[in-house]
């Protein structure tokens, strides 16, 4: 009878490193609602949206939070894990658009991978900046679609959390935010063991399933890793700002990329 939370997140925003958390921190493992068999080594729990995970990976692109709510989703959760009565619970995961637009953005260069870095004589300039706007268009979608959530469900059974927080050291603040996580999920015996929170975070960190930004062979050119500064230039960035700034991003916290100003 139990029904999993949403891991509800733009994509690129942090969703597969903040399900290898919660699956070291509360030892019971998440699924997805549309799965990428190529995470199944690091994320056992890939293919199942049923009563067995204690959470699901999806996005606002692909399922709406009335289709959340009202329990019409896939098949392989509706038929399969008996999933009809729909999602009671939200953890809404949000990162800096910029970061996140990006971070998509060379997962898909890529083929999908989730480790390889964007590098000279693949990325094309006009294409990027073409899909840029088009995301950051999404992206505003996506943060309607968070407040369609907190406003339908009681705040109780909504968490917000910041990937940014999720890689902060400074004064344990990631650690704060993991336990946070695992006893919103109901995983109090887990949330009340710091060696184990501290833990998921050594193993949540596999190479297989993050971007590192290392640089390529010196000398040649068409090795070097592309990094943020590299591809968003001003008139880019300012473009997507505009959209970006109407549609609440400012109201997150965010704002423009450092060194970068727009009239």
């Amino acid at each position: 009878r139990h029904t999993p939370a949403v891991l509800y997140s733009y994509p690129g925003s942090g969703n597969t490193f903040a399900r290898l958390l919660i699956d070291y921190g509360t030892g019971v493992y998440t699924g997805a609602m549309l799965g990428d068999r190529r995470l199944f080594a690091a994320l056992p729990g890939q293919e199942r949206c049923d009563s067995t995970v204690i959470a699901v990976k999806a996005h606002p692109v692909h399922f709406k939070p009335i289709h959340l709510l009202s329990g019409r989703v896939t098949d392989k959760c509706r038929t399969e894990g008996g999933l009809s009565q729909g999602f009671d619970r939200f953890i809404l995961l949000y990162r800096d658009p910029f970061a996140a637009i990006w971070s998509e953005y060379q997962r898909k260069l890529n083929g999908g991978s989730h480790s390889e870095e964007a590098r000279e004589g693949r990325f094309q300039e006009e294409h990027f900046a073409g899909v840029a706007v088009r995301w950051a268009e999404e992206y505003v979608e996506m943060l309607h679609d968070f407040k369609v959530v907190e406003k339908k469900l009681p705040a109780r059974d909504v968490m917000k959390v910041k990937y940014e927080d999720l890689t902060r050291r400074e004064e344990g603040r990631r650690e704060e935010v993991l336990k946070e996580m695992v006893l919103f999920l109901g995983r109090d015996k887990e949330g009340g063991d710091g060696r184990r929170l501290e833990c998921a975070f050594t193993l949540a960190d596999r190479p297989d399933t993050r971007r590192r930004g290392k640089e390529g062979v010196e000398g040649e050119k068409e090795k070097r890793v592309l990094t943020r500064e590299d591809v968003y230039t001003q008139e880019l960035v300012c473009e997507m700002w505009e959209v970006l700034e109407e549609g609440g991003a400012g109201e997150m916290g965010y704002g423009l990329p450092e060194g970068i100003t727009c009239e």
